[in-house]
């Protein structure tokens, strides 16, 4: 998943030259949990878009990060837990 995201971010994305390491993927959807590795933040979660090249929107790929663990769970895993179950 690293090597797709990297295909796809455009300079200047968030993303952007920073080291990741994949932790998860939604097989309901094109989301991705990445771990960023040294960096303020720890978490990403990114909605790939399987574009065969850099994207020339630096706001695609979309992408979240979170400080930790529990704004991770809090803000995202929760809130995808509760549109999942409606």
């Amino acid at each position: 998943m690293v090597v797709q995201l990297q295909r796809e971010i455009p300079d200047g994305h968030l993303l952007s030259n920073k080291a990741l390491k994949t932790i998860a993927r939604r097989q309901d959807c094109d989301d991705v949990l990445f771990e960023l590795i040294n960096d303020e933040f720890i978490y990403a979660v990114v909605h790939l878009t399987w574009a065969t090249h850099k994207l020339s929107n630096q706001s695609y790929p979309l992408a979240w990060l979170y400080k930790n663990w529990q704004d991770l769970y809090d803000n995202r895993i929760l809130v995808d837990k509760q549109s999942f179950q409606d």
